[in-house]
């Protein structure tokens, strides 16, 4: 009886780590979507766009995987809106052209406009990822401030006095 009750354990803990395995996988998908129209999703694109390179023999892009799906779950709660996250698997040519030369795997890039502005070689710690998503943010900050700045600056004679001046 007792053995019967073990075996009975062992299947149903079987399961659940399948079921569990199968769930994980559909929603990383869900996460981190494929890159399928290049000129869609990264030309026309206004938002930080973070592209993993990856494939399926890759230990490290595994590794990766769970890593990336918490930064995703990370920013979408701190800057929602502002990071696109997509997937291109290097085994799928057509994609992977538009990306030529990868050297290793796996590989992060940040684009902005279409145009990469940082490029992340190799198992990559959160921290790290995390680090560059945030200076990215802070440069384009200090950026609209700048503008923001030249807008009030009257040295041009563009300004009106204040009123009752």
């Amino acid at each position: 009886m007792m053995n019967f009750n073990l075996n009975v354990g062992i299947i149903i803990l079987i399961l659940f780590c399948l079921l569990g395995f199968l769930a994980g996988n559909a929603y990383s998908e869900a996460l981190i979507p494929d890159l399928t129209d290049f000129k869609v999703q990264v030309t026309d694109s206004d938002k930080l766009l973070i592209i993993d390179f990856w494939a399926e023999w890759c230990k490290p892009c595994k590794i990766q995987r769970p890593i990336l799906e918490r930064l995703v779950l990370f920013n979408d709660r701190y800057n929602k809106g502002r990071i696109s996250w997509l997937n291109v698997n290097v085994d799928d040519r057509k994609m992977y052209k538009n990306f030529r030369p990868l050297r290793g795997l796996p590989v992060l890039l940040f684009l902005i406009d279409g145009k990469e502005i940082y490029r992340m070689i190799g198992l990559t710690p959160f921290t790290t990822i995390q680090d560059v998503i945030n200076r990215v943010f802070r440069e384009e900050e200090l950026e609209n401030r700048k503008e923001d700045e030249k807008v009030e600056d009257c040295s041009g004679g563009a300004c009106e006095p204040p009123p009752g001046y």
